[in-house]
């Protein structure tokens, strides 16, 4: 029995031996121990055994989806789907009456009795001829008004004139203009003493500035046009006067200066994201003037804005025919 339990020792050794392969000479057997798993281990085993959507063509749905919205969206600001402006009532009441009802109108707010809402005009003026020419423009329209036996600017219950930051030129002709409106009014001693306001922005590009460093000043003019946009100056404002909240400028007039188109872009936006109502209540309204130097080609300004302005005006007619059809021509306006 002794004999028989050694020969059955030998056996299982000997068929452990050939399980492990192991040669018949003097060496040890290599065990084949597995490594306790790990975290990375687990979570391949885990994606292997249930898969999950791969992470790119998500990725590219969802950037065509953004895209597509983006294009609705642009497209419903764009001038020919903006939704058409809301009647206002010209007023018939001495200046210094429809001031003193916009103060008020401006302290108790738009209510259901079909008061309108003060209106605000956004002018911007550039450097030199561009200060110039709309200043004279403007001045000729007050003039055929006033033949009409309208007071032009009687229509405007606030006049923001915006200017680059070093241009005093144009601040000073922007004062003289007000002083103007100011002395021609028979009711000027009992009006209120000022119903505008001069706002100085940074300069979107600098004369003979780098066009590495172009983009920060467009940047910083930007973020000031937003503010502008956004309400008038609350230093110019009488006092004790509260202003009305989205008092967005009801339309804007520019004639070509870099400024004006970087205002233009500002209150793009703000209609894109309906800030304060812009695109709802049908505000920032956009007409730009081609300058009357720009006999039959148009300026960069101009190129930049024919397909996002509401209106725009040219003094040539044959800038007709290179707008295609989207200019207008009024004749000479300077």
């Amino acid at each position: 029995s002794a004999i028989q339990f050694v020969k059955g020792l030998l056996y299982a050794v000997s068929n452990a031996i050939h399980k492990l392969h192991v040669t018949p000479r003097n060496r040890l057997p290599r065990l084949s121990i597995a490594p306790p798993p790990t975290d990375r281990r687990l979570a391949k085993e885990a994606a292997t055994m249930s898969p999950t959507p791969p992470l790119l063509p998500a990725l590219i749905i969802s950037a065509i989806l953004l895209a597509i919205l983006t294009s609705l969206r642009i497209l419903a600001i764009l001038p020919p789907n903006r939704p058409p402006p809301k009647p206002r009532s010209r007023p018939s009441q001495p200046l210094e009456r429809a001031a003193d009802q916009k103060y008020s109108r401006d302290a108790r707010g738009t209510g259901p009795s079909g008061s309108s809402p003060p209106t605000r005009l956004l002018i911007v003026l550039g450097s030199g001829g561009h200060t110039a020419e709309m200043l004279a423009m403007l001045r000729n329209a007050a003039s055929a008004s006033r033949e009409a036996g309208h007071d032009f600017w009687a229509d405007y219950s606030w006049r923001t004139w915006v200017t680059s930051e070093g241009d005093a030129f144009s601040a000073t002709r922007a004062k003289e203009l007000e002083d103007e409106i100011g002395s021609t009014d028979p009711h000027s001693s009992t009006a209120p003493p000022r119903s505008y306001d001069i706002v100085a922005v940074p300069r979107a590009r600098r004369v003979h500035q780098p066009l590495l460093t172009t983009p920060f000043s467009a940047l910083r003019c930007l973020r000031a046009c937003f503010a502008v946009l956004r309400a008038p100056s609350r230093a110019a404002v009488p006092p004790h006067t509260a202003l009305p909240g989205g008092w967005q400028p009801d339309l804007i007039l520019t004639n070509g200066p870099a400024t004006g188109a970087i205002v233009v872009l500002a209150a793009l936006l703000l209609r894109f994201f309906d800030v304060g109502g812009a695109h709802s209540r049908a505000r920032m309204r956009t007409v730009y003037v081609e300058s009357w130097a720009r006999v039959g080609r148009l300026s960069l300004s101009g190129r930049l804005l024919l397909r996002v302005v509401d209106r725009f005006v040219v003094q040539w007619e044959r800038l007709v025919d290179v707008t295609r059809g989207r200019g207008e021509f009024r004749g000479v306006l300077v």
